[in-house]
């Protein structure tokens, strides 16, 4: 009996791009290769898997900026620490992804090459980059409105701190009867203010 070979495994969408790139600029303009049961496989495959990889860490990062949204409108400040270590981390996804797009694609931005006229152009591709493109979008635009909660939050805390401190450099604003005391004997009492 003829001992069995093993099964070759199907390179991985970074071993495609890497040795496909030294090939064509465009790793994905036609240029095949065989895996190993002999049937054609476009390198088209090692664009979709890192478009979708992509668009995955996008919506994930999405779900964690209405959280963040969420926890900062209801002022729910012990979350927030958990939620930016998560953001972090898909933020650094997304961002490994964006990296594997541009190989995948080949494109090389110091000639000028462009991601989006790339992706675009191709018919099996424009629906899903159109759907990036607009999970970026909101991203922006989660994260602007975030940035816009946190610093009222900020000037509202800042205002806090400096009735504290003002209070503190004058001493005592109201004595244990309820008057003002230090420097504001008016008379007046919390009751009849």
């Amino acid at each position: 009996m003829p001992a069995r070979s093993r099964p070759c495994a199907r390179p991985s969408p970074k071993a495609i791009s890497k040795s496909t790139r030294r090939l064509s600029p465009r790793p994905w303009s036609r240029t095949l290769w065989r895996n190993c049961a002999g049937r054609e496989t476009d390198e088209m495959d090692a664009l979709e898997n890192a478009l979708a990889e992509f668009k995955h860490a996008l919506m994930e990062f999405i779900a964690l900026l209405e959280r963040e949204a969420e926890a900062l409108k209801e002022g729910r400040t012990h979350d927030l620490g958990a939620l930016i270590t998560e953001k972090a981390d898909w933020s650094e996804s997304a961002n490994t992804a964006w990296n594997r797009l541009i190989v995948a694609g080949g494109i090389d931005v110091t000639r000028g090459d462009s991601i989006d006229a790339t992706l675009a152009a191709d018919p099996r591709l424009h629906g899903s980059w159109s759907d990036a493109r607009r999970l970026v979008e909101r991203a922006e635009r989660l994260n602007h409105d975030n940035g816009l909660l946190i610093e009222a939050q900020l000037q509202r805390t800042r205002q806090a701190l400096d009735v504290l401190q003002t209070a503190a450099n004058r001493g005592a604003l109201y004595g244990a009867n309820g008057r003002i005391v230090d420097g504001f004997q008016s008379g007046h009492t919390l009751d009849k203010v």
